[in-house]
């Protein structure tokens, strides 16, 4: 279920101010962060239970009833797409991208709520900046989708000024899949900061955070920075964990494999054991043999799997 959470960060200001509280007055009497209500008023996060039950005490107003009201329509159908076109970006099906594309188009013309409409936009502009960049070999191209998709919401956007912003888990999405053409289009440096940007923006219980913490320990494995790669990798493996969220944590533990070995740490061969064994749970035979390939191949690791 998906909620408005733009024009509900606005009410909430409204009601903030209404009493005349500053942020700093609202931490003072509930103890949330001006961190959290920025976002929460910036429509950035979904808000917790707790946290309304608390703001609905100092605003005396139900707002767990009022955050309910903001529910938008036709949003099981778009997470069913989303989750799809998440498969598929996890397993480099990108052929087949058009068909999600088509869905997200049509679904964009029955939809009457602005809000909703803009979610749909950015989704469309991501998934069209991965084909432009993964299959026809366009990135400058992809870049321009990406940036115009993140001025959906952040009109200012831009990639000079990435840091001045508040981020929503989607528009981390959508920030990650810029440093990635960065990358491509060989501006390395750009490509570091805003994967280390967006590792240290993001909460921890972001779907998004393991995949943000294995891009970001390869490439503090590519720069032979083991340890920081491992500090990073274990903390997307204790996220995965801890919100029973198990996509990428074969990758996680691909990398940590890796990481060890390299450490000379005797228990590698565990980590890409589970890696491989995860895999093939995962229904990815062709990804672990490609696993299993790497490591023997160019890791050269004396594996006996």
């Amino acid at each position: 279920m998906d909620f408005n959470l733009i024009n509900f960060g606005c009410k909430l200001k409204d009601i903030r101010l209404k009493f005349n509280f500053s942020q700093n007055e609202v931490y003072e009497q509930t103890g949330i962060n001006p961190s959290t209500l920025r976002r929460l008023e910036g429509g950035k996060v979904i808000p917790k239970f707790e946290t309304l039950e608390i703001l609905s005490s100092l605003y005396k107003e139900d707002l767990l009833l009022l955050f309910s009201q903001y529910r938008i329509d036709h949003s099981l159908l778009f997470n069913e797409v989303y989750n799809r076109l998440e498969l598929k970006f996890d397993k480099d099906e990108i052929d087949s991208l058009t068909k999600e594309i088509l869905e997200l188009e049509s679904l964009l013309e029955n939809s009457s709520q602005s809000y909703f409409k803009v979610l749909i936009h950015q989704l469309i502009h991501l998934s069209k900046a991965v084909l432009l960049y993964k299959k026809e070999g366009d990135p400058s191209k992809a870049l321009e989708e990406l940036i115009e998709g993140l001025r959906r919401t952040i009109p200012a956007f831009s990639v000079e000024t990435y840091s001045d912003f508040v981020y929503s888990t989607f528009e981390v999405r959508i920030l990650m899949n810029i440093a990635f053409v960065l990358n491509k289009l060989q501006r390395e440096k750009a490509y570091v900061e805003i994967l280390e940007f967006c590792h240290l923006s993001s909460d921890k219980n972001d779907g998004i955070f393991p995949k943000i913490c294995h891009n970001l320990s390869t490439v503090y494995i590519r720069a032979t920075e083991y340890e920081k790669a491992l500090t990073v990798v274990r903390e997307g493996i204790t996220s995965c964990q801890s919100n029973r969220n198990y996509n990428g944590l074969n990758l996680l533990y691909y990398n940590q494999g890796i990481i060890k070995f390299r450490l000379d740490q005797e228990d590698y061969s565990t980590s890409i054991d589970l890696a491989i064994s995860l895999s093939k749970a995962y229904g990815h035979p062709l990804l672990s043999a490609k696993l299993l390939e790497n490591c023997r191949e160019i890791f050269k690791m004396p594996l006996y799997l």
